[in-house]
């Protein structure tokens, strides 16, 4: 089940409501209207069912504020920090909500969770699981822990430049990573992102359109390579025996570009 009802947009709501109702409720009567939802879908009441709950729901725009577990943690989620709410009169369902982690330099909130489902071995060298995003995690798993990740803003600023930026304009149109003229030009900008200055090779996306007259749709490939190919080539990394890419919309495009700068580890697409 999907709906808008994200993080910023709920903590408006409780906070327009004046805050006086108890803002775990007011969250779980959120989350309620989506299992109903669900109920209707599934044909089946879900009452005992427990609800688990991770991402911005434990930060402090969220239902209850609980403090990020400090690398590293296990794989398999065992020693995170977690709130368990038990059922009652207001909330007929347990409800777990997990925290997020910490490094000493970066967090993150629901991508720990989604590792936990991600992760189905136990290797004795690093690996890295990508998950695309807004704000993009690389976590690095050996023998069982978690022992760093990195974020990039690769979406949020992909979209800030698309959208309120000089570049704006010669980046519109439709994007088909199916297409191959559209591969063509995201891998060109996969394979510039290495070879200057990536605030420079940013402009470079204006002059293409305004001298070489690329169509924006093309551009928009080729900005999306520019800032994704900037984002891999981290990767590039003696310690790195294996790559997993945990799968979303934006798969595709990171495969491609995994490719294209030919990153010499094992690369599996989940």
């Amino acid at each position: 089940v999907h709906d808008s009802s994200g993080i910023s947009s709920t903590h408006s709501a409780w906070q327009q409501n004046g805050t006086e109702q108890n803002r775990f409720l007011f969250y779980a009567a959120v989350i309620k209207a989506s299992v109903s939802i669900l109920e209707a879908k599934v044909k089946f009441p879900l009452t005992s069912v427990p609800i688990v709950v991770s991402g911005m729901a434990s930060s402090s725009l969220g239902m209850v504020t609980i403090p990020y577990k400090q690398l590293p943690f296990k794989t398999d989620g065992s020693d995170l920090e977690l709130l368990w709410m038990k059922s009652s009169a207001d909330v007929a369902h347990d409800v777990i909500i997990l925290s997020g982690a910490c490094s000493e330099d970066d967090v993150m909130r629901g991508e720990e969770t989604q590792l936990v489902g991600s992760v189905n071995q136990d290797p004795a060298h690093e690996q890295v699981y990508i998950f695309p995003g807004t704000h993009s995690k690389h976590i690095t798993v050996c023998k069982g822990m978690v022992t760093g990740f990195r974020t990039y803003m690769t979406g949020e600023i992909f979209a800030l430049l698309s959208t309120r930026s000089t570049l704006a304009e010669a980046v519109q149109g439709v994007h088909n990573i199916l297409d191959e003229n559209t591969v063509q030009h995201f891998r060109r900008g996969v394979q510039d992102s290495t070879k200057s200055n990536l605030l420079h090779s940013l402009f470079m996306v204006r002059t293409r359109f305004l001298l070489q007259h690329y169509p924006a749709s093309l551009n928009h490939s080729y900005l999306s390579g520019l800032l994704i190919g900037s984002e891999v080539s981290d990767l590039i990394n003696p310690n790195v025996q294996g790559i997993t890419l945990v799968s979303s919309t934006m798969s595709k495009h990171y495969e491609i570009a995994l490719r294209t700068l030919k990153v010499p580890v094992s690369l599996t697409i989940m």
